[in-house]
């Protein structure tokens, strides 16, 4: 229908049309112009790195965090390549081929050590992506660099403390271990020795049960540590159950007395002592020849019915 066949309400309604639909179209570009200030807003209000590069590595876009730590203003970084904004050259060198394989559809992760124009060094954990035309031909990058510089100390510092915490555990360990070894030595010469001690008691005790003499071994206290068969033949009492004892338990209080002062005078004088007593053991007399040296008494009966003993 040509315009001059249109009724008046026809055009009136076509306009009316026209003007919602115009006032439609401004605010759907309105709601984007929000949208986009909100999310302007969202991306230059952190503290991460936030930039996008075309093909040939320079900057198209930067939040305020990348114009914050380079001391520039945004017009001033766009346009601009990282050589052109003063990076060392190892730097773009390293940079380089990660750009490239972002350009060939990779999405890169890496961490990298960057210097900042302040002259300090910082740590960075970046991910690179590729930003796509309509028709998905890679066009630019996307990035994304989060500073971990104080983690990444945190860490250093935790893994020499964990370095150190492991020596000194091992240096521990090491000593406890010798400290283990020294005492399962001496563990093993002790039970020698004692052994050697319980083999060399057991030689003494069938010597001196040979013996046709009465021997008493006794201590600093006057109790007996060894004694013969010979004693237990004499005075009844068995091995075992004399040890222990004192010459009280078998003398006379006199006697007993007299036999303790002969051992102090042997260990005061370290000198042979020849003596003899007069006892009764099982209710016979007996003269007893007594011969002493050092801590050592061996006490030899001679009596009634008794007859070549030998004094030693």
């Amino acid at each position: 229908m040509k315009d001059q066949d249109k009724t008046k309400e026809q055009l009136i309604s076509e306009l009316e049309e026209l003007r919602l639909e115009k006032h439609g179209h401004k605010q759907v570009e309105e709601k984007q112009r929000e949208s986009e200030e909100h999310y302007r807003i969202l991306v230059d209000s952190t503290p991460d790195f936030i930039y996008s590069l075309d093909r040939e590595s320079r900057h198209t876009a930067v939040n305020q965090s990348v114009c914050k730590a380079l001391g520039l203003n945004a017009q001033d970084i766009i346009g601009k390549n990282h050589t052109d904004l003063g990076f060392p050259d190892d730097i773009v060198r390293e940079w380089k081929p990660l750009h490239q394989k972002v350009l060939s559809k990779e999405v890169v992760k890496t961490e990298t050590t960057t210097p900042l124009p302040d002259g300090s060094l910082h740590t960075y954990e970046v991910v690179l992506m590729p930003i796509c035309d309509e028709r998905g031909v890679v066009k630019g990058i996307r990035g994304t660099s989060r500073d971990i510089t104080e983690r990444k100390q945190a860490e250093e510092i935790l893994k020499q403390y964990s370095e150190r915490l492991e020596k000194m555990v091992a240096e521990r360990t090491a000593k406890l271990t010798k400290a283990n070894d020294h005492l399962q030595q001496e563990i093993t010469e002790r039970k020698k020795a004692e052994e050697e001690l319980r083999k060399g008691k057991e030689l003494l005790q069938n010597i001196l049960n040979t013996a046709l003499s009465l021997i008493v071994v006794r201590d600093l206290d006057g109790r007996r540590l060894l004694v013969n068969k010979e004693f237990e033949r004499r005075t009844g009492i068995r091995l075992e159950q004399a040890i222990g004892g004192t010459p009280y338990d078998i003398h006379s209080p006199e006697v007993a007395a007299r036999i303790l002062n002969d051992d102090h005078q042997v260990l005061e004088s370290r000198k042979p002592l020849i003596v003899e007593r007069t006892t009764l053991l099982k209710g016979k007399v007996y003269t007893l020849y007594i011969a002493a040296k050092g801590e050592l008494s061996t006490t030899c009966p001679r009596g009634k019915g008794v007859d070549n003993y030998r004094v030693l």
